[in-house]
């Protein structure tokens, strides 16, 4: 039997890009927070549409590994259901296992949120 961390920790390109992307954002989001700044328009409007593009890419991969089958036109489905579609994927795919992609992700924004909190109070105050 092999136990090692690698086998069980290892990433697909679209998991990656998505928890690298989710933990920028968060940063850069809290960063702006701490100094009462508001991000530049051009942040706030990509962000979104990115971390959609993201969610679809990882879903659309894992569909294939997974042999699931999505209806043709998600996108708007996707844009509103994004954060109960994810978990359903989750534990329909990987059942109970499902829950370590969601302690995952939100470990990486709490991640985000410290690490920039931490170095707004060291940079400014």
């Amino acid at each position: 039997m092999d136990f090692s961390i690698r086998k069980h920790f290892q990433f697909a390109t679209p998991t990656k890009f998505l928890l690298l992307f989710v933990f920028l954002s968060q940063f850069i989001v809290t960063i702006y927070s701490t100094r009462q700044i508001t991000p530049p328009i051009s942040f706030e409007l990509l962000n979104p549409l990115a971390f959609l593009w993201l969610i679809w890419w990882w879903l659309k991969e894992d569909s294939k590994l997974t042999r699931v089958k999505w209806p043709i036109d998600f996108g708007m489905f996707l844009y509103f259901a994004w954060m109960f579609l994810v978990p359903y994927h989750l534990f329909k795919t990987r059942g109970i296992k499902g829950l370590w992609g969601i302690f995952l992700f939100i470990g990486i924004l709490i991640a985000a949120w410290i690490s920039a909190a931490v170095i707004a109070v060291i940079i400014w105050y």
